[in-house]
């Protein structure tokens, strides 16, 4: 039944457009008495490998270099060790839906991030540019906190005296709460005059989602140069896709990380090259990617195996936690 099943699957992944509208409601199938079954939880990655030839050539008809092809495809093995990380050793595949980005050709790697196309500006606020060059971003369809987070986040359920900043929009103004350097929410509303400040960056508008893949190298130089092949590339292949900015939503971007980091830190050094605004968010990334678990987890008993997890799990030891915020580089 399983070797049916994952036949009809490798046959159903060459019809995209169909296939990737039907994996809203994907599952994968599990044994019948609900426990650990490597043929049922290895079986995406078969079907996964079976698309690959396609997926290359059908990058190479788009003129991608070789060595960026093999690069950006050679994730398929990663889930493996993913999977085994979060299930105490055993084998399976995880990321299955999530990767079928690559297939598509959206997600390549780039020096030691990876670039996704075809996305879309999701923060909830708009960003303006004055005649100066100066940048400012107003919140946009933001439930807040007083503290400025997104009301509900996790720590910041409580309503009193919460507020809804939104833009309105004049014939000569624009007026709005701001969002401060740390990703919050000011209650304190500005005015921008239509004549000083143009709007740039909207909720929709096309932009580049980069990712972090697992234990990449994150130093400076490491992430310029890597940046640097982004922009190039994107040129160069994809010379019609007008994006406004490079985006990233990952728990990375959380404005705790500047102090409970060493100054000098490489993830404190990447955060601070993006602009924050708030999301909605519950701490579960740090959980989900620095201690592969979830948020059923027993705080005491997370591991302390690098230096990271140490101070990350006495953060959330003490009732506090790191929230997903969304990043943004406006391209000038």
């Amino acid at each position: 039944m399983l070797s049916l099943y994952l036949a009809l699957l490798c046959r159903a992944m060459h019809d995209r457009k169909e296939f990737k509208h039907d994996l809203k409601n994907f599952s994968l199938p599990r044994s019948v008495d609900g426990t650990y079954n490597f043929a049922c939880n290895m079986l995406p990655g078969l079907a996964m490998f079976s698309y690959v030839e396609t997926a290359w050539r059908i990058l190479k008809e788009k003129n991608i270099p070789e060595d960026i092809i093999r690069a950006s495809l050679s994730i398929f093995d990663k889930p493996v060790t993913l999977f085994m990380n979060k299930n105490d050793g055993a084998k399976g595949y995880d990321h299955f839906v999530w990767n079928q980005h690559y297939l598509d050709g959206e997600i390549f790697l780039l020096g030691g991030l990876e670039y996704q196309i075809n996305i879309e500006f999701c923060a909830k606020a708009s960003v303006f540019k004055d005649k100066n060059g100066n940048t400012m971003a107003l919140a946009d369809g933001i439930d807040a906190h007083r503290s400025g987070m997104v009301l509900g986040s996790k720590n910041f359920e409580d309503t009193k005296d919460s507020f809804a900043a939104s833009i309105r929009e004049y014939d000569d103004r624009f007026e709005g709460y701001p969002i401060r350097e740390d990703g919050t929410v000011s209650k304190n509303q500005m005015i921008l005059s239509k004549s000083i400040w143009d709007k740039v960056l909207q909720n929709g508008d096309s932009v580049v989602s980069v990712h972090i893949p697992h234990k990449t190298d994150l130093s400076p130089a490491s992430v310029d140069d890597s940046f640097k092949q982004a922009r190039a590339f994107l040129k160069t292949y994809f010379p019609q896709y007008n994006y406004k900015a490079f985006i990233c939503t990952s728990w990375l971007m959380d404005p705790q990380l500047g102090y409970l980091l060493k100054e000098n830190s490489n993830i404190a050094a990447f955060n601070k090259r993006f602009n924050k605004v708030t999301d909605l968010s519950f701490g579960e990334g740090v959980l989900k990617f620095v201690f592969f678990t979830d948020s059923s987890a027993e705080l005491n008993k997370l591991p302390e195996n690098t230096s990271l997890q140490k101070i990350l799990k006495n953060h959330y030891v003490n009732g506090r936690v790191i929230y997903e915020f969304i990043g943004y580089i406006y391209i000038n």
